[in-house]
């Protein structure tokens, strides 16, 4: 799905879009209350974790030199158990001291940081190239 994708949009509008699914997952977290919201809810999540996965991996080893894709694949594999490292702690301390609803409005928070940052960018390409 990810190949089909890619073929009709380009990097960055695919990493927009996984950040705009991810802002209304967070909002889903936020509202479920349920196991079945949950199994609805993660359809949209998985599809924002690969796709956000693959695209990231994509722009970052287009960034380098063909003599550094392999570095920068091995730096791009060492995120995923470092956030698997992190993520538990800073769960537990919003589970115990905020429940689940914590996990949403986090995810909102720095998927909304992480859209306007982007935004912010592409409209200061844009501007660049006009001048």
């Amino acid at each position: 799905m990810v190949g089909q994708l890619t073929s009709r949009l380009s990097d960055d509008t695919m990493l927009m879009l996984s950040i705009v699914v991810s802002i209304v997952v967070g909002l889903g977290v936020t509202i479920m209350t349920n196991v079945f919201h949950f199994c609805i809810i993660a359809l949209p999540m998985v599809f924002t974790l690969c796709v956000s996965g693959v695209i990231t991996d994509s722009i970052l080893t287009k960034a380098v030199p063909p003599s550094e894709t392999g570095a920068m694949l091995g730096i791009c594999a060492t995120i995923q158990p470092l956030t698997r490292t992190i993520g538990p702690t800073i769960a537990g301390y919003l589970y115990r001291h905020y429940g689940v609803p914590s996990f949403g409005l986090f995810n909102i928070i720095v998927s909304v940081l992480l859209l306007m940052y982007l935004v912010n960018r592409q409209v200061k390409r844009n501007a660049g190239k006009n001048n």
